[in-house]
């Protein structure tokens, strides 16, 4: 699809998602090390997180990390450590660094910048917990879908993200790794970019005047 390319003067605002573009991550990973808590499989495990409500349910904030917890242990009539159930479900993350240099460089050229992303709360308290520097130095807006009740690609998620941005639709950019995300912020009026690989971000990002040398 054809983008408008940016110039200078617009000094777009860049949204980045977090999975699997800032940060990558494996759910199976989550799903092995739940199940290795509880002495179930994997599959079990996921089928109950994810062939019910319970999943988007908690990444749209409807309900709290407590409430999961409950549900989870009342689903599959097991009792596991409340702290150790949600590590087991938050440590799978590591960093994608040539893409983490991409966002510094970006955020040195004076060039504002926020995340977006589809989240819950234990995986969010998990990241804050690594005490990650480019992740308290270059966002200046947080858009998270536990805290804001929508998730990418609602149309909510791009309208709350315009107003904490103080931007028009036009002058927004995202960067993500969804196709339906990336359609969802076209279709409401911004520029984006489908991330598959750390090269073509950059020439997108050259093609829009934004230079990371």
């Amino acid at each position: 699809m054809d983008h408008p390319l940016m110039s200078p003067e617009q000094d777009p605002f860049v949204f980045f998602d977090l999975g699997n573009v800032l940060l990558l991550f494996d759910h199976q990973i989550a799903w092995q090390q739940m199940a290795q808590l509880c002495e179930l499989d994997p599959e079990t495990v996921r089928d109950a997180v994810c062939r019910s409500p319970l999943q988007l349910q908690y990444e749209r904030g409807a309900i709290s990390s407590q409430e999961f917890y409950q549900h989870f242990c009342q689903q599959l009539k097991v009792q596991p450590d409340y702290r150790q159930l949600m590590k087991a479900a938050s440590d799978i993350f590591r960093p994608a660094v040539e893409v983490i240099d991409v966002l510094q460089r970006l955020a040195k050229q004076g060039c504002q910048l926020g995340l977006l992303s589809n989240t819950c709360a234990a995986h969010w308290e998990w990241i804050e917990s690594l005490e990650l520097s480019w992740m308290k130095t270059c966002f200046e807006a947080f858009v998270l879908s536990f805290q804001v009740h929508c998730r990418k690609p609602e149309l909510g998620m791009y309208v709350i993200a315009a107003k904490q941005a103080q931007r028009q639709p036009q002058e927004l950019l995202l960067i993500d790794d969804l196709e339906e995300n990336v359609e969802a912020a076209r279709n409401a009026g911004w520029d984006a970019i489908q991330f598959v690989g750390v090269e073509d971000l950059i020439e997108q990002l050259k093609k829009r005047n934004l230079s990371i040398l």
